[in-house]
Formats: structure tokens, sequence, C-alpha cells
């Protein structure tokens, strides 16, 4: 596991018995269950809440960008105030801002979902990627 990259000292990890939630899109006749997700979450708070001054859950493919007057996490934890027990973010599709984008295509292959690869040819790109600094 990539828990043992890490010291013991900074990691702790919790084999969790139960299920693995599933989650669906919304207009999947099953939209997902995840009373075990909601569970880990609840033993986390009980097992480290009152160690820590902030405790926080996050989705593995989401990302933070700073807003208004702040320029980080760090930054928007220390401007708030006591006596605030619970934060919530805003949350919003990505939009991609085409004019930081160039089109590629996937030269040799290397992703690929059977058909080919996944990113076109030199005469059709279909992937973006960022534009060069």
């Amino acid at each position: 596991p990539y828990t043992t990259l890490f010291p013991s000292t900074q990691v702790t990890r919790i084999p969790w018995s139960h299920r693995v939630c599933n989650n669906n899109i919304p207009a999947h006749a099953n939209t997902g269950e995840r009373s075990s997700q909601y569970a880990a979450e609840a033993s986390c708070r009980i097992r480290y809440g009152p160690h820590t001054e902030w405790l926080a859950s996050f989705d593995t493919d989401e990302y933070f960008i700073p807003m208004g007057t702040h320029d980080d996490l760090p930054d928007w934890l220390n401007s708030v105030q006591p006596p605030t027990n619970i934060l919530s973010f805003r949350s919003t599709k990505a939009w991609t801002v085409y004019h930081h984008m160039e089109p590629y295509w996937d030269e040799f292959g290397i992703f690929t979902d059977g058909k080919g690869p996944r990113c076109g040819s030199q005469e059709e790109k279909r992937c973006m990627d960022k534009l060069p600094s």
C-alpha cells in the first residue's frame, strides 16, 4: 500500500472491512449507496477529531482553486474565526479554458481503449494539454 511510502508518524492506515460504496452517475438506475463512505468519515471524526485542530475529507479526484483574497488552503483556514465548527466548499463543474490549451494526439498509442490511440491521430487530435509556459 501507498502508506508504506511514508513514516508511520505521518500516515495511519486503518483497514476498512466494510463494503466499498458504489458511486454511479446520477442518471444511472442505481445512483449509488454511500453508507460505507459516511461510516468511514464518521469513524475518522470519532477517532481523530478530539486530537486535531482541523480534519478534512476530500475525494482524490478533486482539487482546490483559491478564490477571493486567499492564496492557499492554510491562508484560508487561518482566516476562519472561532467558534466555527464546519466549513464547506463551493463545488462547481470545471470548464476548460481552451485558449490556455493546445490539442495533441497520442503518437505512440500509449493510451488506448482497444480501438487505437485514445487521443486520435495527427490529422484528428482529440486530447488537450496545457500550453507551455
